[in-house]
């Protein structure tokens, strides 16, 4: 499926991906109304409407414009969804769906959300956070997606599609420059139709430079500093109507510096020792270079009794990153150790799914398939006793091979035209190989093996209801499960591992409508989940020289229930309005765990939940207004998170992020002839500051947002 690209007028934004062509021609002369959504949300194309998920959807320009480089500047929108990063590794994902939050930089650790590029999974949850671009859409699925999209899905998951080429030569130039140095270029040609229509090729390239928004004032020194290039190539082969092979090849590089972390105990709240949140005080600026590259194939194949598709992905991501971790000059306050720590890995991955799809049936809508899943990653933990990374000594030096299988089928069971009952399962085979070799303090050495195998099965029933065209109904039980696996940071036996996978069960209930003649959008969701053998971090005593390290180990059960409510109207040909509100209680049921290292295991269900604010809230305008030879079009968004605690093993108030509301507006001009867009752009437009986490390593060391930002950008299209 090729939706269509290319600029569209500001009006459209935030409510449309893609036009069906049975509503392009007609949508000049006809009343306005909201465009049709299409996503693969269940592995085949369909309107978002006619999908029994809660799945908020964006197209590419939501990614490009405003100063916008990755899927982190998403964040806040869809309901109940936080996409930030993660404080003290660069390019690591912190994402939280639905309550269910992960956000660890450890290659060997599972993620709780998958995201998926190109229909093939990004494995680690390192490299998430690439600046994006070329986007068409993205899409995401809120709720455990454990029958077709597989185990590490049961938060829910994000799906990005790049463009795909276009038959006639084209292209476009986009150039951003911004506040605290910002330098972004964007480019992207498609090469129109080749060898009789049958190719089409497209090449994509950015590069990006950014000064940073904190200082060192020990060093003298900017953090959060980044440079970044990437390029994508896609060529499609279609020699008939039924059959068609997409390559994709992708490479990216990032250099950052830092990150900056305010040490709470020196510099409380960021303004405790000099009144500005954006200045640090550490003696190591840190960094982070990462490097990663990827091909994928599709191919289809449309037979009378369906769809035969095959993806293929190959992946490797190298990286070497190392920082202050404790946030502060020397060793004071106490304890006198320094925290310097480093990680030096490389995985690559391979993936293969194939599947048959059929909607010919009067009786099924269907999708099976089988999937194949291979990983090898070696890491080595490092540390350095001073402020000099030419002095780091590996403290570790670990691996892994990572295997899974799986098989899986959905299908809508269309019991009368308008009914339809959903049953979907999957079977999945999880083998892991790891391996650890270290050297203790005192001179032992200690290399140790150990394999583990998992099988589960993940499933989901409901019934869809459509009431009449362009409102339908539906409920579901769906399960999700997160991988088993061992502790990459450990240097003893006894805290290696094995730990145990987490599974969730979610029930919801959902309403999906296009009221007034199409002006008017409503979704929204009611849910409740069981949340069971939740891991998490916790400190034990170890080989290292602090005396103790994080591993992973299981902490209890939880329960989550909430509501989520999107809107878009088009209150006139020229003004749209978005509304979406998200609720959510979110409560351990049981947390018996040793969070002191003290040997003795505690009661602490009365803790909140990491990154589970109770009330978010996201509002947009968009307006466009006819001048002579183009089209203004004005942008203002407010995004409200509660507060909410953002580490989950404290109930201190050093943890918790204050409610607050993010303000980010654009102003556009796009002439009759489509040939250019400029455009001025604010982000946090009431400058507040507002922290991301705060995380305990020696010492609470907590992260901020960006302060205001301005910039302007241009686009030439050709």
């Amino acid at each position: 499926m090729q939706l269509p690209n290319g600029p569209r007028p500001m009006l459209r934004r935030a409510i449309a991906i893609a036009a069906l062509s049975a509503t392009g021609n007609a949508a000049a002369t006809a009343a306005p109304m909201l465009e049709e959504i299409v996503v693969t949300a269940q592995k085949r194309a369909q309107s978002i409407q006619d999908v029994p998920i809660a799945v908020t959807a964006f197209d590419g320009r939501m990614l490009e414009d405003n100063g916008a480089v990755n899927i982190g500047d998403l964040n806040g929108i869809a309901p109940n969804v936080m996409i930030q990063q993660q404080g003290l590794v660069p390019n690591t994902g912190m994402f939280s769906i639905r309550g269910i939050s992960f956000s660890d930089p450890d290659p060997n650790a599972d993620p709780k959300t998958g995201v998926a590029l190109d229909g093939a999974f990004l494995a680690r949850n390192n490299g998430v956070l690439l600046d994006m671009f070329d986007i068409e859409r993205v899409e995401i699925l809120r709720g455990p997606q454990g029958t077709l999209f597989g185990r590490n899905n049961l938060a829910g998951t994000i799906n990005m599609v790049s463009a795909r080429p276009t038959e006639e030569f084209s292209g476009k130039v986009k150039g951003t420059l911004g506040e605290n140095g910002q330098r972004i270029l964007r480019a992207a040609v498609n090469t129109g139709a080749m060898a009789d229509g049958k190719v089409l090729a497209k090449l994509s390239a950015s590069t990006r430079n950014y000064d940073g928004f904190t200082k060192n004032t020990f060093t003298g020194n900017k953090l959060d500093s980044l440079e970044s290039h990437g390029a994508r190539l896609t060529v499609q082969y279609q020699p008939t109507d039924r059959f068609d092979l997409t390559v994709i090849g992708d490479y990216a590089a990032e250099r950052f510096n830092g990150p900056g972390t305010t040490n709470e105990t020196i510099d409380a709240g960021g303004t405790g020792r000099d009144g500005d949140p954006f200045k640090v005080y550490h003696d190591v600026d840190g960094f982070s270079d990462l490097d990663t590259w990827g091909v994928t194939i599709e191919s289809n194949l449309q037979l009378d009794a369906g769809v035969v598709t095959l993806v293929a992905n190959h992946r490797d991501l190298q990286y070497l990153t190392f920082g202050d971790f404790d946030g502060r000059v020397g060793t004071t306050p106490p304890p006198p150790i320094t925290f310097h720590i480093g990680r030096d890995a490389k995985q690559d991955q391979q993936s293969l799914e194939l599947r048959f799809a059929d909607e010919h049936s009067d009786l099924f809508d269907y999708v099976v398939g089988a999937y194949l899943f291979r990983e090898e990653y070696q890491q080595f933990n490092l540390q350095s006793p001073t402020t000099s990374f030419a002095n780091v000594r590996t403290l570790s030096r670990n691996g892994q091979v990572s295997e899974s299988i799986a098989l899986f089928g959905q299908t809508d069971i269309n019991i009368r035209e308008n009914l339809a009952f959903v049953l979907g399962g999957r079977l999945t085979r999880d083998d892991k190989d790891f391996e650890l070799n270290t050297t203790l303090q005192n001179g032992t050495p200690i290399r140790l093996q150990s394999s583990e195998s998992w099988d589960q099965a993940t499933w989901k029933v409901g019934l869809n209801y459509f009431v009449r065209d362009g409102m339908m109904t539906y409920v579901s039980v769906a399960t999700g499960y997160k991988g088993g696996g061992y502790n990459s940071r450990a240097t003893v036996a006894q805290n290696i591992g094995p730990y145990d996978p987490e599974e969730v069960i979610s029930y919801e209930a959902g309403l999906k409508a296009d009221l007034l003649s199409q002006r008017l959008r409503v979704n929204a969701a009611v849910f409740t989940s069981d949340y069971e053998d939740i891991q998490g971090a916790v400190r034990r005593p170890g080989g290292n020289p602090t005396g103790t390290e994080s591993i992973t180990q299981s902490l209890g059960d939880a329960e989550v229930k909430g509501v989520e409510l999107e809107m878009t109207a088009l209150a006139t040909e020229r003004l749209t309005l978005t509304a979406n509100l998200a609720f959510l209680d979110a409560e351990w049921t049981s947390f018996l765990a040793d969070l002191t290292n003290s040997g003795v295991i505690t009661d602490n269900s009365f803790l909140d939940l990491a990154n589970a604010p109770r009330w978010s809230a996201y509002g947009a305008i968009d307006y466009e207004q006819p001048v002579p030879g183009g089209l203004v079009g004005w942008h203002l968004d407010a995004r409200y998170m509660d507060k909410h605690n953002t580490w989950g093993r404290d109930n201190a108030p050093v943890y918790y992020r204050k409610a607050a509301t993010m303000l980010n507006g654009a102003i556009e001009f796009t002439p009759d002839s489509d040939r250019y867009r400029l455009s001025v752009y604010g982000r946090n437009l009431t400058d507040k500051e507002i922290k991301t986490g705060t995380a305990f390593v020696i010492h609470p060391v907590t992260f901020f947002e960006p302060p205001r930002e301005f910039g302007i950008e241009a686009q030439w299209n050709f």
